[in-house]
Order: C-alpha cells, then sequence, then structure tokens
C-alpha cells in the first residue's frame, strides 16, 4: 500500500496478478477513473489489490450509464466485497450467511468507528455515520426489488439510469471512507 501511495499521483498502481512459488507476482497498472456522473473511485483501486474489486469498479462504471438493474446488483456486491477484504485483512470471521449489514456492523467494529462506541467526537460525524448504516440497508433492499441477483417477471421495470448512479456513488463513497479509514489506523 506505501507504493501505491507513491504510484497514485502518476495514475499507476501496483498489483498482484498471481503466484510464483508461494510468492505474490506484481505489475503496475492504470488506475481506472470513473466518469459518466460517477464519484471517481481512483481511491478504492490505489488502496485495493484485489482484481476481483478493481473489475467491479470497472463493471460498475459501464453498468451506470447502460444498466441500472446491473449498476444496482454491482454496487452491492461492491459493498460486501469491501466488507469482506476488510474482515480477512483483520483476520474476523463472517459466514456466508451473514446479511449485508451483519458485514457491515463487523467492518464498523474492527475499523473501530461502530455506531455504539469509539466514534469521532465531531460535530456531525456520529449522524453522518449513522447515515451509511441506512445506505446499507437501502442498498440491500433496493438491489432485490431492482438489481440483478434475482429473477424478474415479466412485468420488470428497470429504474431510470439515476438511481444505478445514486446506488454507485453511494457505494463508493462509503467504501473510499473504510478504507481510508483502514489505511490511517494504527495496526
Amino acid at each position: 500500500i506505501q507504493i501505491n501511495k507513491l504510484l497514485h499521483g502518476d495514475g499507476l498502481s501496483l498489483c498482484v496478478t498471481g503466484k510464483i512459488s508461494s510468492r505474490d507476482l506484481y505489475k503496475i497498472q492504470k488506475i481506472v477513473f470513473i466518469s459518466n456522473g460517477m464519484i471517481e473511485s481512483k481511491e478504492i483501486v490505489a488502496k485495493t489489490t484485489s482484481e476481483y474489486i478493481k473489475k467491479q469498479v470497472e463493471q460498475l462504471r459501464i453498468s451506470c450509464e447502460q444498466n441500472s438493474p446491473e449498476a444496482i446488483g454491482t454496487a452491492k456486491e461492491l459493498l460486501e466485497s469491501a466488507f469482506k477484504m476488510i474482515l480477512s485483512e483483520h483476520k474476523v470471521a463472517f459466514s456466508v450467511t451473514d446479511s449485508l449489514s451483519d458485514l457491515d456492523k463487523k467492518s464498523r467494529q474492527v475499523l473501530g468507528i461502530d455506531k455504539n462506541k469509539n466514534n469521532p467526537k465531531i460535530p456531525g460525524v456520529i449522524s453522518i455515520l449513522s447515515g451509511l448504516s441506512n445506505v446499507v440497508n437501502g442498498m440491500a433492499e433496493l438491489r432485490n426489488s431492482y438489481g440483478t441477483g434475482h429473477g424478474k417477471d415479466e412485468s420488470f421495470i428497470p429504474l431510470p439510469k439515476r438511481y444505478g448512479k445514486l446506488a454507485a456513488n453511494a457505494s463508493i463513497t462509503y467504501i473510499t471512507f473504510l478504507l481510508e479509514t483502514d489505511e490511517d489506523k494504527p495496526c
């Protein structure tokens, strides 16, 4: 992550591409910059070595313009992947039966920003963090009704693309905050 901080200014990122003799194999790649009305997600791409998450970010960019159900589904999946990545890096157990809300709570606890304790005593921060919990719950509901991941009947009408962008931007904003919090947290 330290090397990626140095490369970030040049629009580059060092990424794990595989393994040789049980050691990571790296390559430098360009950071993906999001446009099309989405918040730039270069911070997520720079702060993770997960190729899966990087692919989700790119898919999110594409689907925001072309397919609101896919954008909604990918935004929810990206949140879930980020939570699992944080928990795995901190060696915190989670289950396949954990809901998105459960993963969010565990991630907040490991980062020291859960609603019940350790919140910064900065006016407004507790309210914003509480709002992010609502984003997670809303994302799961929106994805279940209007995103990919569940079958739809013939009467299904997709939401306009602005809802896909809303889901994408909410996920990008929250994930960026979590990754920056994780990076600033002393080990």
